[in-house]
C-alpha cells in the first residue's frame, strides 16, 4: 500500500467546498443510458432530500461506446442536467476519438478496437471491416444531430474547484496539490475507489452495470450508485 505523501494530506485537508455548494460527479456511462436515468432520479431523489443552494453535477467523460445507446447518452446530455441541475462536462478518451475520426483523422483502428461498434449502431450506420473510413464518416455526420456535435466540441480537459480537480483519467505526475476526481479506469469490484489524495468512480457500468456518482459538499464524501 503506497503511503500518501504530506502533500497529498494537505491537499485532502485542504479539499472543500463552499457552504451552499455540492458537486454530483458522474463516472464513465459508456452506452449504458439506462443507467444513466436511474442515477439521474436518485440525483434528484437527493436534492429532493438535502436541499442545497448551489448544487451542479459535472460528468467525467466516456459517455460513447461499448454500451448500446451513445446517441440516447448524447442526446440526453447535450439538453442539460436532469430538472434544470445545472451541468459541465469533460471530454474523455473514446470523446477524442470520435472528434478525430470526424475531423478526418482515418488512424481509427484503436477507436474500432476499443468498442465504437454499438456507437455506430445507435447512430443506424454500420462500420464493418469492409467499409471505408470516409464512407462510415459520412453517413455518421449525417446521422448525428448538429446538437450533438456541438456538445462534444464544448468538452472541457479538466475542471478545478475548491481544492478538487476534475480529470478523465488523472494528471501529469507532479501535478499535484489538489484532491483528483477521476474516472477512466474501471474498479475491479464495481464499487468507487475513495483514497485521501484522489477518488475514482469509474465502476465500470457497461459490464459491472454499476453507475457511480461521487457527492462532495464542504469537506465530505458519499456516492450514489445503482
Amino acid at each position: 500500500m503506497t503511503t500518501p505523501s504530506t502533500r497529498d494530506g494537505d491537499a485532502a485537508a485542504r479539499a472543500a467546498l463552499p457552504a451552499g455548494r455540492r458537486i454530483y460527479a458522474v463516472g464513465d456511462i459508456h452506452g449504458r443510458a439506462d443507467l444513466l436515468d436511474r442515477l439521474h432520479d436518485m440525483i434528484a431523489t437527493d436534492l429532493a432530500a438535502r436541499p442545497i443552494t448551489a448544487p451542479e453535477i459535472i460528468y467525467l467523460e466516456d459517455y460513447i461506446d461499448l454500451g448500446m445507446d451513445s446517441r440516447g447518452i448524447l442526446d440526453r446530455l447535450a439538453r442539460g442536467g436532469p430538472a434544470g441541475l445545472p451541468a459541465r462536462h469533460l471530454k474523455g478518451n473514446h470523446e477524442d476519438f470520435l472528434l478525430r475520426f470526424l475531423d478526418g483523422d482515418d488512424r481509427w483502428h484503436p477507436w474500432l478496437c476499443n468498442g465504437s461498434e454499438p456507437t455506430f449502431i445507435s447512430y443506424g450506420v454500420s462500420a464493418s471491416g469492409t467499409t471505408s473510413p470516409a464512407a462510415c464518416r459520412a453517413r455518421l455526420i449525417q446521422a448525428m444531430p448538429r446538437r450533438h456535435l456541438d456538445f462534444l466540441r464544448r468538452l472541457k480537459p479538466r475542471i478545478d474547484e475548491g481544492g478538487y480537480v476534475f480529470v478523465h483519467a488523472g494528471v501529469r505526475p507532479g501535478d499535484f496539490g489538489a484532491v483528483v476526481v477521476h474516472g477512466h479506469s474501471p474498479t475491479a469490484d464495481g464499487r468507487p475507489e475513495s483514497l485521501r489524495n484522489r477518488i475514482c468512480v469509474d465502476t465500470g457500468a457497461y459490464f459491472s452495470n454499476t453507475l457511480t456518482c461521487a457527492v462532495l459538499e464542504g469537506h465530505k464524501r458519499r456516492f450514489l450508485n445503482i
